[in-house]
């Protein structure tokens, strides 16, 4: 049985979970569909010739940068994360809250894979066009 203070604690953390959630939901929705769109950049970027480094270099950029955002907003939910894993238990009255809430923090690290290796692949792509044309 929860007692008072642990259920005011719960209550606190389920309020945090709520407004963190509120906060970054959106983004991390913007976060993947602007993933996905990069990934479709740098296929129509490597199948066209290029006249130029600059397209390659900009990808480059742009999926790092990517990257870096979702480790940063990673990062800064890491806390929450912990705190909701801690005090758990899944039959509880707020065990789907956060049952739902370490799940998708839990694949965020799998977004960042996906980012980087967008970076990695838009960094051999420029490589692939020093070699053929910068020489």
């Amino acid at each position: 049985m929860i007692g008072p203070v642990s259920a005011a604690a719960s209550e606190d953390l389920n309020q945090r979970i709520g407004d963190f959630a509120g906060l970054v939901g959106l983004v991390l929705v913007l976060i993947t569909l602007f993933t996905s769109q990069r990934q479709e950049a740098l296929r129509q970027l490597t199948a066209s010739p290029q006249t130029s480094r600059e397209p390659f270099t900009r990808e480059l950029l742009l999926d790092g940068l990517l990257a870096l955002t979702t480790v940063l907003l990673f990062l800064s939910g890491l806390p929450l994360f912990v705190d909701s894993a801690s005090p758990f238990h899944p039959r509880s009255h707020d065990g789907p809250l956060r049952i739902a809430f370490l799940i998708v923090w839990a694949l965020l690290p799998f977004l960042v894979i996906w980012q980087a290796r967008l970076a990695w692949g838009a960094r051999a792509a420029r490589q692939d066009w020093d070699a053929t044309y910068a020489a």
